[in-house]
């Protein structure tokens, strides 16, 4: 019924009551649905995002309008292939390049238009112009559903912050200390035996000028003959004492100090002590060293036809600044 019909009726309903003044006749009129209105259209997307459509191919050079994955299995992708040119026939090269920001890049995420439930995200790890397309190293973060040749797709960037400044210098670190009481005993036979092995950390001595302090205590058996002990750091001999008759039933101390003059050079002083008289004290320097980030090994050796000729009764060492 047409609202000019419905007007009509109620006229000649009205017409029809008898009723003077306050009039208690009533008649419900129902008026019908009006036809439902057409859809709006589709609303754009947000962000720094542009439109692309899919080419499911894995290779390089997508085409026009295009854009693509380097696998399709979407957690090993680690390549992106898109052309310059957008779905909106737009020269995207200026938003491509954005990607690589200051060499910061960031995070991307590519999604399906009109089903936001498919999509792919990565970090940025580098960004290369390759003539009409960009080629955009990426590492996998998540991804949902899969995406058919020439979905609508949306790829939209959100940039890295730069770098901030270095923060201020802390506090120095503990001082690096070992202590080790056991015995280490050379079994003698006229063969060279390891008495003891001390390593020393990667970064230990982390600025020029700093230097490591070694002690070590022994003891030499009752008899006479022949020692030799020999003392080394990262391969190279720093000190030998080697004597026909070596002092016997005596005490002795091996004192070693290593400064560092760089990342790849220490200069180290040796001393051999016995009842404390220095038998020997000897300068050396190692080079083709990589203090920061390799760790390295002070060791004695000793032959000696004694049966347990010499003993290493404990070891001390320590940082110094």
């Amino acid at each position: 019924m047409t609202i000019a019909a419905a007007a009509a009726k109620l006229l000649k309903y009205n017409n029809m009551c008898a009723c003077s003044g306050s009039c208690n006749c009533e008649e419900i009129i129902t008026l019908p649905t009006g036809v439902a209105g057409t859809d709006g259209d589709q609303g754009l997307f947000g962000g720094f995002s542009l439109g692309w459509k899919f080419n499911t191919s894995t290779s390089t050079s997508p085409a026009s309008t295009t854009l693509r994955f380097n696998s399709t299995t979407y957690n090993l992708v680690s390549t992106l292939y898109i052309n310059d040119t957008n779905t909106d026939s737009v020269d995207s090269a200026a938003f491509l390049d954005a990607f690589t920001n200051s060499s910061n890049y960031g995070l991307i995420k590519i999604f399906k238009v009109d089903d936001s439930s498919k999509f792919w995200m990565g970090t940025i790890t580098g960004n290369t112009d390759s003539g009409t397309y960009h080629t955009i190293s990426v590492t996998y973060i998540s991804h949902n559903g899969a995406f058919a040749a020439d979905d609508e797709l949306v790829v939209s960037f959100v940039p890295k912050g730069a770098t901030g400044s270095t923060g201020a210098t802390g506090a120095s670190g503990a001082s690096y200390f070992s202590y080790d009481a056991n015995n280490y005993s050379h079994t003698g036979g006229g063969g060279s035996e390891t008495l003891t092995t001390i390593s020393l950390p990667s970064n230990t001595l982390s600025s020029n000028g700093q230097a490591l302090k070694i002690e070590l205590d022994g003891t030499t058996a009752a008899t006479a003959n022949s020692k030799a002990i020999v003392v080394s750091f990262a391969g190279t001999t720093i000190a030998t004492n080697s004597t026909t008759t070596a002092p016997n039933n005596k005490n002795f101390k091996i004192l070693v100090s290593v400064r560092r003059s760089s990342n790849t050079v220490v200069h180290c002083s040796t001393s051999i002590v016995f009842d404390g008289i220095a038998a020997q004290t000897s300068y050396a320097a190692v080079t083709a060293l990589t203090l920061s980030t390799t760790s390295y090994n002070f060791k004695v050796d000793v032959t000696s036809s004694d049966v347990n000729g010499v003993v290493i009764v404990d070891s001390l060492s320590y940082k110094i600044y």
